[in-house]
């Protein structure tokens, strides 16, 4: 590929990725299992994890939502990560903070082994603009912002 051009969404002629619609799913999952494996044999009072793929925080915030009950995400990220099947990007590691809210890519929310967080229990710190898809899916679960808030910027029960 030449140097500047970049492929942003792999091609879906792969059979996997056809049947499955997350490229590399059984990888993932296996991914997903193996941290819940180590979580739970280690039973640790917090995780912090640096660098990776997002893919590994649907394990992590799953575990410490079991662990606490009053426990919410802060989410700093270029991306929001709350992709869909339906958008059009097969890469699970876009679909984690949407399948922590239960709205995710059905593999994904099936692994989680606590219940789904509340869009009360996230704040997202945007560093770049969203798509139109990403804002409406954040706005419709009203996650607050920094630059957005549909609370009205006012506190409110459970929040972050």
């Amino acid at each position: 590929m030449p140097l500047g051009i970049a492929k942003r969404v792999p091609e879906l002629g792969h059979e996997k990725w056809e049947a499955a619609r997350i490229h590399a799913e059984d990888e993932v999952l296996a991914g997903i299992q193996d941290a819940q494996r180590k979580l739970t044999a280690e039973n640790p009072d917090r995780v912090v994890t640096v660098g990776g793929n997002c893919m590994v925080s649907l394990a992590l915030f799953d575990y410490l939502h079991g662990k606490y009950e009053n426990v919410g995400i802060v989410w700093i990220y270029a991306h929001p990560d709350v992709s869909t099947l339906n958008d059009g990007y097969p890469n699970a590691h876009a679909m984690v903070l949407g399948s922590l809210l239960g709205q995710g890519a059905p593999q994904l929310v099936s692994w989680m082994r606590h219940p789904v967080f509340k869009p009360n229990d996230v704040l997202h710190v945007e560093i770049q603009q969203f798509h139109g898809y990403q804002e409406v899916c954040l706005n419709k679960h009203r996650c607050c912002g920094f630059s957005r808030c549909p609370h009205g910027g006012k506190r409110h029960a459970g929040s972050v």
